[in-house]
């Protein structure tokens, strides 16, 4: 069947339109010409609607994905963290024992008292080994810096090329 608006003028569209002006339904054409042409305008426009939808789906998938991740590496390195200050614990244990042996072994109630060559030799041991547990916490501390600032980078270039797939960060 064919659209009786878009037909060239023929004796039954001639006829039709004098029964709709007798009737009173003449304008009827044009209003539902211009519910069409509305309803395909808001066709389009849900239809772009549905594509964001979409695209903010994927964009949302794409952001769980990345803070799953970052959420595992929190993790790790909290773990990591942890054995570290275990280690360091551990460190300072012993020195605070070697400590209470130079001390015990600086009183005069432990029997024949070391010479003085064996006490200066095992303050220089507990300063040298104080010395080195400041240097180690000074490069963890610097270590801790380095990977903070590395995050951020790789944060800071995975914003920048969001979406680019020539770049796979």
């Amino acid at each position: 069947m064919s659209d009786t608006t878009t037909d060239p003028p023929t004796l039954r569209r001639r006829v039709g339109d004098a029964r709709a002006a007798i009737v009173g339904t003449k304008g009827l054409r044009a209003k539902v010409a211009g519910h069409t042409s509305t309803l395909k305008a808001l066709r389009a426009r849900a239809d772009d609607q549905q594509a964001r939808l979409t695209r903010h789906d994927q964009a949302l998938k794409d952001l769980l994905a990345k803070v799953a991740y970052l959420e595992r590496a929190r993790t790790m390195e909290a773990a990591e963290r942890e054995r570290r200050d275990a280690q360091f614990g551990t460190i300072e244990a012993r020195l605070a024992e070697l400590e209470q042996r130079l001390r015990d072994v600086r009183s005069p109630a432990g029997g024949a008292p070391p010479g003085d060559d064996e006490v200066a030799q095992a303050a220089g041991l507990v300063d040298e080994v104080r010395t080195e547990h400041a240097r180690i916490r000074a490069r963890m501390q610097v270590v801790s810096a380095y990977e903070e600032r590395l995050r951020r980078v790789e944060e800071s270039v995975a914003e920048l090329y969001e979406g680019d797939p020539r770049h796979l960060v």
